[in-house]
Formats: structure tokens, C-alpha cells, sequence
């Protein structure tokens, strides 16, 4: 998980009010008019409408959330082909009994800052979960700024001021303050977020496990193989291998780029383990 920096002012057409306010050109999409119909359906009534189901997985919406999360999950941070348009702040209410109880959030449904990018495996162990530490808002949150669309994708921002949520959210929040990884590819909390986000999206899954920890591998691999060359040009090959892991550890593109974050405080005792082994 990494921080995300998302524009709640670069609103995919499909999402934003059918105000004439978002369109210079006074014309309003259709594709905007019928999602506003039924985000003010679902803001007067509290009831979620099968017809979002369709409206916040719009291509245009899945364009944006994949450049911005660069085709990568919101939680895990593995590259994903297959995804959901995932809601940090469920549609649908939660009722099991080790949980707190919640009705869900179905007019914060077709909201772009309610929006992230998830893989399939993290959306289901997610699912409805949504544990806080506050008050619950409920429908009154949106009846309350009496229709003032241009202002209802800051909603969230109030809203997690009231309920200070336990599930991280990466556009809101530094996960590197919550989350602590090993070089064993496992992480652990720092927080109480960072513990729930760790149970509610399994982050410790087998698969993301092996894949951080291939990471130190294959550049032990590589240390290793420079030194055994025992080449005269050792010191400057070093510095090279150093200085491209150092670099991925910046590259967004790339996968677990928090864990490569982190794992630059390593390099040092991974280097030395290897020329005393």
C-alpha cells in the first residue's frame, strides 16, 4: 500500500453533478445526467439502486483509477488485470456478529473520492467490513448540505473526521506511518489501522508474502554474483545494482513499492550478511 494522490477536482465526466457548473460548454453528458438521477435517488432514500451497479464501473472512471493507482490494488499493491472498482466506504451494510453492525453507505456509492482500484482477492476479504472508531454518519451527512452537489466529493473528508474509520485508506493517509514490513516479506502494524487493514485485506496472504521476499532474493542473487566475479571493476558494479534497487524503490509502476521503501533501511546489513557468509 502506498499513498495515493488523487485529484477530487479531476472528476471523470460520468461522475460529475449534472451541473452546468462542471461543463464550460453548458452541455451536461447523458452518461452524467443518469448518474446524478440515481446518486439523488440514493441521497434521498438511503437505499443502494441496482442501477449504480453498472454507472461507478463506467470506462471513463476505470481509466482514471487505473492511471492513478498505476493498474495496481489500493491494498495489496500487486499489479491487477483483473479488478474492482472497489468502495472504501461500502455500499451494502455489514451484520456479523464479531463486527460492528452498519447499514452501508449507498449515497456515498457513485462519489469519486469513495472510489479505489482493488484486486478481486482483497475486495472479497474486504467485502462489506467497515469498522471505525467514532459516530457512524448516516444519511443526514448528505441531507445536510441541501443539494450542494459541487461540494459532495468532500463529504468523505467530513465524514471520516466523525467516524475515524480503522480501514486505511491510501488517498487519505500515509501508510507508511501504519505499516511496518520484514525482509520475510510479512508485514506488521504499527497502529490500530494498520492492524485491521492487515486482517480485513489478508496482507499476509502466501502469495504477497512470496512476492515481497522474492524481492530481497533476487537482489541478493545479484550482490552475490557480483562479488563471487570477483571483477576488478567490483566497486562501481556494486554501486550500480545498489543505486537501480534504490531507484525501483521510487518507481510507481512497479509492484510493493512501500515494502521496497522500507526495505532500504536493510541494504546495508543485507550487503554485510553476504560478504561474511
Amino acid at each position: 500500500m502506498r499513498h495515493i494522490d488523487k485529484d477530487l477536482n479531476d472528476i471523470p465526466n460520468s461522475l460529475k453533478p449534472a451541473t452546468k457548473y462542471y461543463f464550460a460548454d453548458g452541455k451536461i453528458p447523458k452518461s452524467a445526467e443518469k448518474t446524478h438521477l440515481v446518486r439523488v435517488e440514493m441521497s434521498k432514500t438511503g437505499i443502494y439502486s441496482e442501477d449504480a451497479d453498472a454507472l461507478y464501473k463506467s470506462k471513463d472512471i476505470k481509466e482514471k483509477l487505473e492511471s492513478i493507482y498505476y493498474h495496481k490494488c489500493a491494498y495489496c499493491e500487486q499489479k491487477v488485470e483483473a479488478y474492482h472498482v472497489e468502495h472504501y466506504r461500502p455500499k451494502n451494510g455489514y451484520h456479523n456478529k464479531d463486527h460492528q453492525q452498519h447499514k452501508g453507505y449507498p449515497y456515498f456509492a457513485l462519489s469519486w473520492d469513495n472510489l479505489l482500484l482493488s484486486c478481486t482477492t482483497c475486495n472479497s476479504k474486504k467485502g462489506s467490513k467497515f469498522d471505525i472508531k467514532g459516530t457512524r454518519v448516516n444519511l443526514s451527512i448528505v441531507s445536510d448540505f441541501n443539494g450542494d452537489w459541487e461540494n459532495y466529493n468532500s463529504l468523505s473528508l467530513i465524514s471520516d473526521q466523525k467516524e475515524e474509520p480503522l480501514l486505511l485508506n491510501p488517498e487519505r493517509c500515509n501508510p507508511d506511518l501504519h505499516l511496518n514490513f520484514h525482509k520475510d516479506g510479512s508485514v506488521v502494524p504499527k497502529t490500530p489501522q494498520g492492524s485491521y487493514t492487515i486482517e480485513t485485506c489478508d496482507l499476509n496472504r502466501t502469495y504477497l508474502r512470496d512476492n515481497r521476499r522474492k524481492i530481497i532474493d533476487e537482489f541478493k542473487k545479484r550482490i552475490e554474483s557480483i562479488i563471487i566475479s570477483d571483477s576488478e571493476n567490483l566497486i562501481k558494479r556494486l554501486e550500480e545494482e545498489i543505486s537501480f534497487f534504490m531507484k525501483n524503490s521510487l518507481n510507481n509502476n512497479l509492484e510493493y513499492t512501500l515494502f521496497r521503501k522500507q526495505s532500504l533501511h536493510w541494504l546495508n546489513e543485507i550487503i554485510s550478511e553476504i560478504v561474511n557468509s
